[in-house]
């Protein structure tokens, strides 16, 4: 069995929760599937996998994914010539992206419908491939995949897929997020927070990571409890929103704001272990894996009662509105003042990001692979 594996989403510099989920899974497949052959096509000439692995060939593909039109040309003319080429029997695709013209079998991998949501998130034209796109490329699947039963839910719903074709497969939190000793949390209060306690928010600055109301609730609570910690803000702005970029510029100077780039997975695990607590209050998830990687670190977490996010975080969140800012302000302070709550959550915790293993996603993925073999 030949798998042919659009890599365009697991190449160097990506470090999106699809990255991690494409390249955590697709490392872990070959020892499941040792009688497959296994073909990575990555977007660009200059683009490479961040960790060779033996069983993988790499080929390039002449052209960036990374634009709509290019995007198209990758998808339904390079990815179908090469597929013929090389004699593939079918094709797996980590970020969904699959071509429409191709006779064989696919598997992508849809992990959430935000684009079906609230279009307005999507640039202009991503937006209409996306929906011009993944109705039908979901339809056409052999087999499809997703990361939560939400998902799941979605899919059939707005689709009509049915639900025999769509497998849940979860994300899972990196072997670096785990409980850090006292002097290690200083080092990383001295690292991200001039020495500060810190409430950590892994987010960005896309429109759904709802930062606006994020810093909303955080100054309505500064004025509640002016002892609240710093709030540490990972993630690169666009500064499109000018009054955004003001809130921002004006917490930073009262100092009760830090901003930090996005962060490699190993300073982003030191900056989730020295926190007091993670902030996710994020609109939309189809999975919400700063959820599982902050409760394996043993850090209590304040996130958003919608989409996956309660299925994800089980009893061992404390949930918040995200779009009701008077309830995050209770709930950070809240989260905050309680000692008691933020032992109890740090503890429910650990055992809630037991659920959640590569070795198991793997697992389940790779039984959803052998089904092509049937074919």
């Amino acid at each position: 069995m030949h798998w042919l594996v659009s890599g365009r989403i697991l190449k160097a510099g990506r470090e999106e929760g699809m990255a991690r989920f494409g390249r955590e899974l697709l490392w872990r497949l070959p020892d499941r599937l040792p009688h497959c052959r296994w073909t990575v096509v990555l977007d660009g000439d200059q683009s490479q996998l961040p960790a060779p692995h033996p069983a993988l060939h790499v080929v390039h593909a002449p052209v960036s994914a990374d634009n709509p039109v290019g995007m198209l040309f990758y998808l339904e003319y390079w990815l179908p010539c090469l597929a013929q080429k090389l004699g593939a029997d079918a094709l797996f695709s980590p970020d969904g992206w699959t071509p429409l013209r191709t006779p064989l079998p696919t598997l992508p991998v849809i992990h959430d419908l935000n684009f079906e949501v609230e279009p307005r998130w999507i640039p202009f034209h991503w937006r209409h491939l996306y929906r011009l796109y993944f109705p039908r490329l979901a339809r056409r699947a052999h087999q499809l995949v997703t990361v939560s039963q939400f998902s799941s839910h979605e899919i059939q719903k707005l689709y009509a897929v049915p639900s025999e074709k769509i497998s849940v497969v979860y994300n899972a939190p990196s072997t670096l997020f785990k409980p850090i000793p006292l002097n290690l949390k200083k080092q990383a209060r001295m690292e991200f927070a001039d020495g500060n306690p810190y409430f950590f928010v892994p987010l960005g600055f896309h429109p759904r990571k709802n930062v606006k109301k994020i810093l909303n609730a955080w100054e309505n609570a500064l004025r509640a409890d002016p002892n609240l910690p710093l709030l540490v803000l990972a993630g690169s702005p666009l500064w499109a929103d000018t009054g955004l970029k003001k809130q921002v510029q004006k917490l930073q100077m009262q100092n009760r704001l830090k901003l930090c780039p996005s962060l490699p997975d190993e300073a982003l695990a030191r900056a989730v272990g020295g926190a007091e607590a993670v902030v996710y209050l994020s609109l939309y998830e189809g999975f919400g894996l700063p959820i599982v990687e902050a409760q394996a670190a043993g850090v209590p977490v304040l996130t958003s009662a919608t989409s996956a996010m309660p299925e994800v975080g089980g009893d061992a969140c404390l949930y918040a509105d995200p779009q009701n800012v008077e309830d995050m302000t209770r709930k950070m302070l809240q989260i905050w003042q309680d000692d008691v709550l933020r032992r109890t959550l740090s503890e429910k915790g650990l055992g809630n990001a037991q659920r959640f293993r590569w070795e198991d996603s793997a697992g389940i993925l790779a039984r959803v692979m052998r089904t092509f073999e049937e074919k």
